[in-house]
């Protein structure tokens, strides 16, 4: 299952952005799997799962306190648009949980 999540030309190139300097902290397959999230992104993919939401959301938020550390106001931005993505995440997978669905939980 995966979650519809739009991004305007400006948060798609602030994800962008951010994963690409984010990119060299994976290794092999981790590596791998983020690049292909990156391409998503790059192609203008509408629909992501968890997974490729907490991509997004830690280079996000690596890249925003790196903006935060080198005094660039636009930090905040990259926060902001982390915090909605991981909100989205939280309720796409709460409302997808099985145990949820089955009423056990």
């Amino acid at each position: 299952m995966k979650q519809t999540l739009r991004f305007n030309l400006m948060q798609q190139a602030m994800v962008i952005e951010a994963m690409e300097a984010y990119q060299g902290r994976y290794k092999g397959g981790q590596k791998d799997r983020f690049s292909q999230v990156l391409e998503r992104v790059e192609n203008n993919a509408t629909t992501f799962d968890s997974e490729e939401m907490i991509y997004i959301t830690q280079a996000l938020r690596a890249y925003g306190r790196l903006q935060k550390l080198l005094r660039h106001t636009n930090w905040f931005s990259f926060e902001k648009l982390a915090n909605n993505v991981e909100k989205l995440r939280k309720n796409f997978q709460h409302k997808n949980n099985p145990l949820i669905r089955m009423g056990l939980a």
